[in-house]
């Protein structure tokens, strides 16, 4: 965040953030008012919006199509 908040500065951001529980935490949030960042957060049980989550679903029926991850 501190990079990007560098990146452009003077300008107002926007981050779209997941839920996970160290975005929201108190430091991050208080950085980001003084910083003139606000925080969007995704809402709750919405893997599917956030893009990584689609380029890892990708990765692993590549890597394991066909494959038996169960040890013998």
């Amino acid at each position: 965040m501190k990079s990007l908040r560098a990146r452009w500065p003077g300008e107002r951001l926007y981050l779209i953030v997941d839920n996970f529980s160290p975005h929201k935490r108190a430091e991050i949030r208080a950085w980001a008012a003084v910083s003139d960042v606000e925080l969007v957060y995704l809402p709750t049980y919405s893997s599917w919006l956030n893009w990584i989550e689609s380029e890892f679903a990708a990765l692993r029926y590549f890597a394991l199509n066909g494959t038996d991850p169960q040890p013998r």
